[in-house]
C-alpha cells in the first residue's frame, strides 16, 4: 500500500531480466530470476529494497553465477547497498556487503569474503577477464582458498581494484603439489598481480611475486 501523509510503503514481487536494464551506472548487467521489492520512506529519502534470487547474474566484468540477498537503494544519498549479496560458483560463495556511489564519482566500497571455496571455481568469477586477456590460463589450477578481498576505486572497469589477502591449500597443477600458498593477490588498475607470495612443498618453499597487465600483455616477476 502507499501511505500518501506518512511516506511510501509499497511492495510486490516479480521476474526480472537484467538485461533488460542494461547498466547500473556505466558499468553492464545481467542475469534473471526472481526477485521482492518494496519502496518505503518519505522523499527525499526513499528507499528502493531488491531481495533477489538471480541465475547468470554478470556486474563488474565478473561471472557471479547464481546470487542472492539484498540491494537497497538509497535515493538521497545516491547510493546503492549490498547486504549479504552471496555470488556461488559451482561449491564457492562469495559473500558481499558494502556501497557503491550512483553518482558522480561511482566509488565502490565492498568487502568480500570467500567461503567453502575451490581455486577451479573461484577462477570462474573472472572467466571474462582470462578468456579475454589470458588465454593460456590452467583451468586445471585446483585447491582450496580461503580469505577476503576489499572491492574499491569505480565501478569504470579500468579504475577497478578488488584486493585479497589468500591462503591456498593443497594447490596442484601438472604434477606439481604445493601444500600451502599464501599471497596478496587480485586485480588492480587493469591488471592482475599476485605479490609478497610464499608457496610452501614439504621440502621446501618459493617466494616471490607476478604482474600482468591486461591490456598490453606486459608480464614482470620475480622469484626467490
Amino acid at each position: 500500500k502507499m501511505l500518501s501523509d506518512k511516506g511510501y510503503n509499497l511492495g510486490f514481487k516479480g521476474h526480472i531480466e537484467l538485461s533488460e536494464i542494461g547498466k547500473i551506472g556505466p558499468t553492464p548487467v545481467a542475469g534473471n530470476g526472481e526477485f521482492d521489492f518494496s519502496l518505503t520512506g518519505i522523499y527525499p529519502k526513499i528507499f528502493y529494497t531488491f531481495k533477489a534470487n538471480l541465475n547468470h547474474a554478470e556486474y563488474l566484468g565478473l561471472s557471479l553465477g547464481n546470487a542472492k540477498g539484498t540491494i537497497i537503494f538509497d535515493s538521497e544519498k545516491d547510493e546503492l547497498r549490498l547486504e549479504n549479496l552471496i555470488a556461488q560458483q559451482g561449491n564457492t560463495e562469495m559473500k558481499a556487503n558494502g556501497s557503491v556511489d550512483m553518482g558522480d564519482s561511482s566509488a565502490i566500497n565492498l568487502k568480500v569474503d570467500a567461503l567453502n571455496a575451490t581455486v577451479s571455481d573461484f577462477a570462474q568469477y573472472f572467466k571474462s577477464y582470462i578468456d579475454r586477456s589470458i588465454p593460456w590460463y590452467p583451468y586445471e589450477l585446483s585447491g582450496k582458498l580461503g580469505g577476503n578481498f576489499t572491492v574499491t576505486g569505480k565501478t569504470d572497469l579500468n579504475y577497478l581494484n578488488i584486493v585479497g589477502n589468500l591462503e591456498l591449500k593443497l594447490v596442484e597443477l601438472w604434477g606439481e603439489r604445493f601444500d600451502q600458498i599464501r599471497m596478496r593477490a587480485g586485480l588492480r588498475s587493469n591488471e592482475f598481480f599476485a605479490e609478497n607470495v610464499v608457496a610452501r612443498k614439504r621440502t621446501g618453499f618459493l617466494t616471490g611475486g607476478i604482474k600482468y597487465n591486461l591490456s598490453t600483455g606486459d608480464i614482470a616477476h620475480s622469484l626467490d
